[in-house]
């Protein structure tokens, strides 16, 4: 069985360009250097889930015309991952179903106070949700096996997900030997770096090159970019099985 991931949005919390930045990449004339907010397209035969609702959800939608929407996969609650989520709420008002979460115990309970006004019991929900249980590391999420991974970025746990040869890990700061277990022999990894040297919140380039060389994975593309890396210039000091992703990028893996 074959599946697609086609990343709708790869750059940090603040979007590329920056407001109000005058640096050479958000001047940048080259499409691979505008990027919006986490946002990603998993197709997997007739089903459509989407990783992650940043806050350019609704624009992206429109855009890319996903029309239908059958699971929400969420790796954690920061802002730039959850912020779509109110715009979500049309697909329960398409099918007249509320749309099923996959996330952790955590991110769930962090999503409902966040979210509060959605989920009164008064209101008719929008949403259901398929939590991750702390030890078992796989899952089956709408006839779909994911396997999942924890960690944690300063005080945040963090879910990482694999889907037949395709590794997804983004926010990542501080892991364990379950994410590399979960991981090794990936076909595809898609990771989260901001920039080449590692932030107080995020690994940097120089970490991500270690984990995808470690993990043996074929290619690696990375995502969650900062304004400090110019697509074009990055992609030509990196090695042969890793690039800098760019918005609809679309990534084939097998099942």
């Amino acid at each position: 069985m074959k599946g697609c991931l086609t990343l709708l949005g790869t750059s940090g919390s603040l979007g590329i360009p920056v407001i109000g930045c005058r640096c050479s990449v958000c001047l940048s004339s080259s499409m691979h250097n505008k990027r919006k907010r986490p946002c990603n397209l998993l197709q997997i035969e007739d089903k459509n889930f989407l990783i992650d609702a940043g806050p350019d959800f609704r624009e992206l939608a429109l855009k890319y015309h996903i029309h239908k929407l059958d699971g929400l996969i969420l790796t954690h609650t920061h802002f730039d991952h959850i912020a779509g989520l109110d715009d979500l709420r049309v697909y329960s008002f398409l099918t007249n179903q509320p749309l099923p979460i996959l996330c952790s115990a955590i991110t769930e309970k962090e999503l409902k106070e966040f979210f509060f006004y959605l989920f009164q019991e008064k209101v008719k929900q929008k949403f259901t949700f398929v939590s991750l249980g702390s030890k078992k590391r796989d899952v089956e999420f709408l006839n779909i096996k994911f396997s999942y991974a924890f960690y944690e970025q300063i005080g945040m746990q963090v879910t990482g997900f694999r889907v037949g040869d395709l590794s997804f890990v983004t926010d990542i700061k501080n892991y364990d030997h379950d994410l590399m277990k979960m991981i090794s022999g990936s076909k595809t990894l898609v990771i989260g770096a901001l920039e080449w040297n590692p932030t107080r919140a995020h690994l940097g380039l120089h970490d991500v090159i270690e984990i995808a060389s470690k993990a043996r994975v074929e290619s690696c593309y990375v995502t969650h970019i900062g304004h400090e890396l110019d697509h074009h210039k990055t992609n030509e000091n990196l090695p042969k099985f890793m690039q800098l992703a760019y918005d609809g990028l679309s990534l084939e893996f097998t099942l």
